[in-house]
């Protein structure tokens, strides 16, 4: 499989030197379950020969701790992996970029306010479209109201079937609309959303290969759509790689298999030992490596 998803990648990025990204959200602590995109990540950047950028994902200020973002920093210090980086950025340091792309796109009908409360989206879900299961979907009751100036701003997704083709799922079809409606770009707390400070921030950075878990593998299409429309011409290769789950399938929560990596190490993990375990549980061989060494998972 690792020889097939390699063929895919080298003929979708060309003789380019590619850029990706790990981005963790200080929310919260790392576990192993960022463990294995850490793996993914930076094992397919080694073969490739990739730059990989650091980008710490904070846009949700109500969310993010001081104390997370120190402790992520310590643990990938500790993984060795900051030494495997390019950079490292920080999306709160960008705001202006964000500010930039809604003037530019202020007159544009497809923008615009909404305050609809909770109950009004959860009394949408009654007559959502089936691929919206999992997510709220918006019917777009605000768009012909003029609440431009309201601090909650919605884009509004074409209703149409997008194809991309994934390097190691194949060919993807979504459809924006059928998902999601329209798609919260600033929340009535005055934040950016993920949706679209990822598609901004992939377009800004030169990110033209993207890899991260099949729990976001639904977003992709409706950011290739945000990102054609801040001017990103040709979308970034994507590759979303499994996720590692608790007994019951359910992602990481709140199991033991999702204690803090600061945690295990405290207990004696060495951060081998601890690759060792995220490849096991996500379905690679299980070896210990060390992050100098995480191309050994893919390129057989």
């Amino acid at each position: 499989m690792s020889a097939t998803i390699k063929a895919r990648l080298q003929s979708m990025l060309g003789t380019k030197t590619p850029k990706t990204r790990f981005a963790p959200s200080p929310t919260g602590r790392l576990h192993l379950g960022h463990l294995l995109s850490i793996i993914y990540v930076y094992g397919w950047a080694q073969v490739l020969k990739a730059k990989v950028l650091i980008r710490l994902e904070d846009h949700d200020l109500g969310r993010v701790r001081e104390e997370y973002i120190q402790d992520l920093l310590f643990d990938l210090e500790w993984l060795g992996i900051k030494d495997q980086s390019s950079g490292m950025v920080q999306q709160s340091q960008h705001f202006e970029r964000y500010e930039a792309i809604l003037l530019k796109e202020q007159d544009d009908a497809r923008l615009f306010g909404c305050d609809c409360s909770r109950k009004r989206l959860q009394a949408d879900q009654k007559v959502a479209p089936l691929e919206s299961a999992g997510e709220l979907w918006y019917r777009g009751h605000c768009q012909a109201r003029g609440l431009r100036k309201n601090k909650a701003l919605r884009w509004l997704m074409p209703n149409e079937d997008i194809s991309f083709e994934d390097a190691r799922l194949g060919v993807q079809v979504q459809n924006p609309w059928r998902q999601a409606g329209a798609v919260l770009l600033r929340n009535r707390a005055d934040e950016y959303t993920y949706q679209f400070a990822v598609s901004v921030d992939d377009w800004a950075e030169e990110i033209d290969l993207v890899i991260r878990g099949e729990d976001l593998l639904s977003s992709t299409a409706r950011q290739m759509v945000l990102g054609r429309q801040w001017g990103r011409l040709s979308p970034p290769v994507f590759l979303h790689h499994p996720l590692i789950t608790d007994p019951d399938g359910q992602k990481l929560a709140k199991s033991k298999l999702a204690k803090p990596l600061k945690q295990w190490r405290e207990e004696g993990k060495a951060a081998e030992e601890l690759f060792q375990m995220a490849a096991r549980l996500g379905g690679l061989k299980p070896i210990a490596v060390s992050a100098e060494e995480l191309w050994r998972y893919f390129d057989e």
